[in-house]
């Protein structure tokens, strides 16, 4: 999850996390390219609106750098 509002990513992750996902959060598009890799995450929650790297640029740049084919299709909950 990318989301540069302290509330909003606690807020999310918990939601998450009760249902049974992993989350692990960065605070803006920077930290997200540097935490991205690919197959490394199921789904990224992209925030559209931080300082700095914004969302759409930090999702147009993690697209371009992708070799791998898209995001895997068998992503599931823990439970």
């Amino acid at each position: 999850m990318v989301e540069d509002d302290r509330v909003s990513s606690i807020l999310a992750g918990k939601m998450s996390s009760l249902r049974g996902y992993d989350v692990e959060i960065v605070r803006d598009g920077r930290q997200a390219l540097e935490a991205f890799r690919p197959w490394k995450y199921c789904a990224i929650l992209m925030d559209l609106q931080m300082p700095g790297l914004d969302g759409i640029e930090t999702t147009l740049r993690i697209r371009a750098s992708e070799a791998a084919p898209p995001m895997p299709h068998r992503c599931r909950s823990l439970r």
